[in-house]
């Protein structure tokens, strides 16, 4: 969750991330209305014996998580995990999911518990557990390790009609890159096509896209800034053909936000300076969630 280059509605999105030389591919049909209910999300059959869930679809979270909160609304029974589903803190997997947030660890703690805050201000705070995940094919059912979630806030508390979060970051535990090493894929790429109508699909693998009309954008080389996310590189923003600022902005892919955010500084530049033809009136505040709201 953080902000957006461009408008993606309609175009196809491809992330390649590691070369190879053949791979399999998953495809799955996307829920949801980017203005009706302000997501996309996949289906999926989670746990032994499956159960459905609904999963939002963000390219801006590493981890792949379930709401565990029994008192949330969500479409389906809130999953409840098995003490046998636990992480324990000193797996490799918990390691690599503290270093993706940026957390330090927990030394007190027996299973892998978690923080996340992410960019719009928004958080949850969970444990790292792993169950059996059926995917289209249904031929194997690979141990995937998720979060489960027990405190939402923000804006993960008004994303309705979903169970999750599908995390398709670039983190080193986002669910890609996990069912390549589970050998369920060979290559580590996924794509995604959403249309302004509602729905659309998200592949997980190889797909021939070259025959498709698609916009293509090269991914920036990981940064310290940018290591879990995928940005085109620097931009400048105009306002009416004039550039805001001089300093470029680093912007990333947010699938997983309706709305495009601002740094503080040019945001004020361009509230300070409405060009011929914005009206005040036109011009509105919305609530803002700051780091210091957070529960400690």
């Amino acid at each position: 969750m953080a902000a957006v280059w461009a408008p993606v509605v309609g175009h196809l999105l491809l992330l390649a991330l590691l070369p190879s030389i053949s791979s399999s591919r998953m495809v799955f049909d996307l829920g949801g209305h980017v203005y009706r209910t302000g997501e996309f999300h996949v289906t999926l059959l989670i746990g032994d014996p499956a159960k459905l869930y609904f999963l939002h679809v963000d390219t801006a979270s590493n981890l792949t998580s379930l709401d565990c909160n029994k008192g949330s609304k969500v479409p389906h029974p809130v999953y409840r995990p098995a003490p046998n589903k636990l992480v324990p803190r000193k797996h490799l997997l918990c390691n690599a999911l503290h270093q993706d947030v940026g957390e330090p660890e927990k030394p007190h703690k027996t299973v892998c518990n978690y923080e996340i805050h992410y960019l719009d201000g928004s958080w949850s705070h969970g444990v790292l557990i792993h169950d059996k995940f059926t995917f289209p094919s249904g031929s194997t059912k690979p141990d995937i390790a998720f979060g489960c979630g027990y405190n939402q806030g923000g804006s993960h508390e008004t994303v309705t009609g979903v169970d999750g979060m599908l995390g398709l970051g670039r983190g080193s535990i986002d669910l890609v890159l996990q069912l390549k090493n589970n050998k369920i894929i060979t290559k580590n790429v996924f794509a995604h096509c959403l249309s302004s109508k509602g729905g659309g699909y998200l592949s997980i693998g190889d797909e021939n896209v070259l025959s498709s009309p698609a916009n293509w954008v090269p991914m920036a080389p990981r940064t310290d800034r940018n290591h879990n996310y995928y940005s085109p590189g620097p931009a400048t923003l105009h306002l009416d053909t004039k550039p805001i600022g001089t300093t470029p902005m680093e912007v990333i892919f947010d699938s997983g936000s309706t709305y495009t955010h601002l740094p503080e500084g040019p945001h004020a530049q361009i509230i300070g300076r409405p060009q011929e033809g914005i009206q005040v009136s036109d011009v509105f505040e919305i609530p803002q969630w700051r780091q210091h709201d957070h529960p400690s």
